[in-house]
């Protein structure tokens, strides 16, 4: 009997959808992800992203791309930014080129905002998975930038000042920790490039942010940060980078363990829940 082959990334979120509760995913958001995953290819890896806040339906669908998995259709080829996704792809894939022995992975990140729908051509936003060559290596990461097709970097910072601010961050980083990730954000109006930085001990990151010269006050960080360690195992920072050092941070909260092997996914969320930063229902429908 012949091998069946799933044709698009839709065959197999249509596989999981019976699975996802409408509460995280409701039928416009999974309409959506149908609309740009019948033009995928498959990915051995995807991740749906949902909002946990009162009101707040929105899901973006990530996928994390490999050697010899992308085959970006015809249509998006028509936009100037995914011609250059193609052949940044293409130069990455060859094992003697510098994309290739300095990127792991490439992520594609799509925003499916409900304005989104319908759209023709999404761009997604395009993270680098970086390598031991290429972390904490200010020379390597500002080459990975000007190393890229022209119309990826139009929106992006080419300044000494935002290799400065790089540097700032490389020099600054406690024993250990390292920048994991490098972003792109094309389909959002910034002038910034995302870091993604793991291993920095959690209380230490308002004295870090205060070094790299980060604008706001930390008082506030710190006592978020506090409790934040209580229910988890460790915190990574995002962290924007452009000319200046970015107003807005993000901290993600890692479990080693998935429920029910975990009970403190229930006191975390509900923690949450208390903040008003989950509903009581997208709680229970996560941990289901």
């Amino acid at each position: 009997m012949p091998r069946l082959m799933a044709s698009s990334m839709k065959d197999y979120c249509q596989v999981i959808a019976p699975f996802l509760p409408s509460t995280l995913v409701n039928s416009e958001a999974l309409s959506r992800i149908y609309e740009i995953t019948q033009s995928l290819p498959p990915f051995f890896t995807t991740f749906l992203e949902c909002r946990l806040a009162e009101n707040e339906p929105r899901v973006d669908f990530l996928a994390d791309v490999r050697h010899g998995t992308l085959s970006i259709p015809e249509k998006f080829l028509q936009h100037p930014l995914w011609q250059d996704i193609e052949i940044l792809y293409q130069d990455w894939t060859k094992p003697t080129s510098f994309l290739h022995k300095t990127i792991n992975n490439l992520c594609l990140e799509f925003d499916l905002e409900a304005d989104s729908q319908g759209s023709e051509i999404l761009v997604p936003c395009l993270f680098f998975g970086l390598n031991q060559n290429a972390m904490n290596e200010v020379n390597i990461l500002t080459k990975i930038l000007t190393y890229l097709p022209s119309s990826l970097l139009v929106n992006q910072p080419n300044s000494k000042q935002f290799e400065l601010n790089l540097q700032q961050c490389i020099d600054n980083l406690p024993q250990d920790a390292l920048i994991a990730h490098l972003g792109l954000m094309l389909s959002r109006s910034t002038q910034e490039v995302r870091l993604h930085i793991k291993g920095i001990p959690a209380l230490q990151i308002p004295t870090y942010l205060k070094q790299i010269g980060w604008k706001r006050k930390t008082d506030q960080l710190t006592n978020l940060i506090e409790t934040l360690s209580g229910f988890v195992d460790y915190l990574t920072l995002d962290l924007d980078i452009g000319d200046q050092i970015g107003f807005q941070i993000g901290l993600e909260c890692y479990f080693k363990n998935q429920p029910p092997d975990e009970s403190r996914w229930f006191s975390f969320l509900e923690h949450l829940v208390t903040q008003e930063l989950c509903t009581s229902a997208k709680k229970d429908a996560l941990l289901a």
